[in-house]
């Protein structure tokens, strides 16, 4: 056996015998649903080229209402299933739960993977399959090596235009060009000419395709990984790339407009659809609420003021293998701002940038809250004693508006309160920024913090 990604021999040693439990409380599935139609693949999808009638669920599974899984079973013959039913099923969660704990197997392998692996081995084991390792460690490692690949993950950013391609962190912000879509073109007629594919079928989704992606922007990240684990990291990467590219945005400082570029799919518009009936017929409006351009155009020039300002900076820090605590509850922080600017609501962005601040300047929950992030934000960006008397009272003026919002319902809007908050959240963060390694947690921070305020 080669390398094993677990080294601890007492380690190998629990995992398998808590394995080896698991296979007494298998169990065959009694009461079986109606064979459900199989979903496709990306690639099925395309190609259109498999037959349903020669596809066989790998698995079955049950959720309860909230959609976590209690149930298992793996198919062994016409319809019968074995697997751990819903009373015993805490045992698997509980064996993908420790190993998913350790750094060697979560960095490179999903959680549903390894539920997938360890149910994998159970199905070999139940129907003697020479062919595979029975020590459940063993299967594992087989397992994992093989599923672990080189992936070039690119994900559509919605509402971002770019003149030029740049990296920030891990991730490049590029397009989609035209070459690719001319190959996938290309390759779909094949299929059309073999009759592996309906010409219709082919021209709509050509066309879709090059309408709905072709030019656009993506963010491409590099990722050594399980397949599932590898869309997880990428994911994360261009979600924490754009977060960087929202904190140097002018959406940062302009408390009436919103950052409302990211992931394709997790970011939407304001939008109004009407049918307005004056007779039997109606007309029908459909547009983005506002006059507000949506689309975030990043050009050499901001590009350059953007670096500037700390661009260069985030991305070192987004390439660190492991960030101290300090540098977590920055990014934590910085975050939380992004997703206030990112807010279409007045009192969400003033709910969220009062967040970030108490998770930057709050000791613990038994401190005053309003006195201590007032005091600290001001001694924090600025030594002038007025401006501090201000900062103070800019944050009681603020938590006055989330409460009689929260707890009254009072939607009074003052968007110079929210501007000069937003700028002052911005500012302690950038200090955060560029001060990021002469802290090694909260506590020294803070302890910075009133050294200048007792001195």
């Amino acid at each position: 056996m080669s390398e094993m990604i677990i080294e601890n021999e007492s380690a190998i040693q629990y995992f398998n015998q808590e394995a080896e439990k698991l296979l007494n409380l298998l169990t065959e599935l009694k009461k079986t649903e109606g064979r459900r139609r199989p979903l496709r693949s990306i690639e099925e999808e395309v190609s259109s080229t498999f037959d349903k009638s020669e596809i066989q669920y790998s698995f079955e599974t049950q959720v309860d209402q909230e959609g976590n899984e209690i149930s298992r079973y793996f198919y062994v013959a016409p319809y019968k299933w074995i697997g751990i039913d819903i009373l015993n099923y805490r045992k698997v969660k509980k064996l993908s739960s420790n190993l998913y704990k350790r750094r060697e197997i979560n960095e490179i392998i999903s959680a549903e993977s390894l539920i997938k692996i360890i149910f994998g081995w159970m199905k070999a084991r139940f129907i003697k399959a020479t062919s595979e390792p029975s020590i459940f460690m063993d299967y594992l490692n087989k397992s994992i090596k093989e599923m672990i690949g080189n992936f070039r993950i690119s994900i559509p950013i919605s509402n971002l235009a770019i003149d030029m391609e740049f990296e920030v962190g891990k991730v490049k912000f590029e397009f989609l060009r035209k070459e690719l879509f001319d190959k996938i073109e290309n390759r779909l007629k094949e299929k059309v000419e073999s009759k592996k594919m309906p010409e219709s079928k082919f021209t709509s989704f050509i066309s879709k395709l090059r309408k709905n992606y072709q030019g656009k922007v993506v963010g491409t990240v590099n990722v050594k990984a399980e397949v599932e684990k590898a869309k997880e990291v990428a994911e994360r990467e261009v979600d924490r790339a754009i977060m960087v590219l929202k904190y140097l945005s002018p959406y940062a400082f302009s408390p009436k407009n919103m950052a409302l570029f990211g992931r394709k799919g997790m970011t939407w518009l304001p939008s109004r659809y009407l049918f307005i009936f004056s007779d039997d017929l109606p007309k029908i409006h459909e547009g983005i609420v506002g006059k507000q351009s949506f689309y975030f155009k990043i050009d050499r020039n901001l590009l350059e003021h953007m670096k500037k300002a700390g661009l260069d900076k985030l991305s070192e820090l987004l390439l660190k293998a492991v960030l101290s605590e300090y540098e977590e509850l920055l990014f934590t922080a910085l975050y939380t701002f992004t997703k206030a600017i990112s807010q279409i609501g007045y009192h969400e962005k003033i709910i969220f940038i009062l967040s970030a601040l108490e998770i930057i300047f709050l000791k613990d929950s038994g401190e005053p809250i309003q006195i201590s992030v007032g005091q600290r934000l001001g001694f924090l960006i600025d030594r002038k004693e007025d401006k501090r008397r201000e900062a103070i009272s800019l944050i009681k003026g603020a938590y006055k508006i989330r409460s009689n919002f929260i707890h009254h319902g009072q939607e009074k809007e003052d968007y110079e309160i929210l501007g000069k908050l937003q700028l002052g959240c911005w500012k302690a963060l950038n200090h955060m920024i560029k001060n990021h390694d002469k802290f090694k947690n909260k506590q020294e921070f803070i302890l910075f913090i009133e050294r200048l305020i007792y001195s």
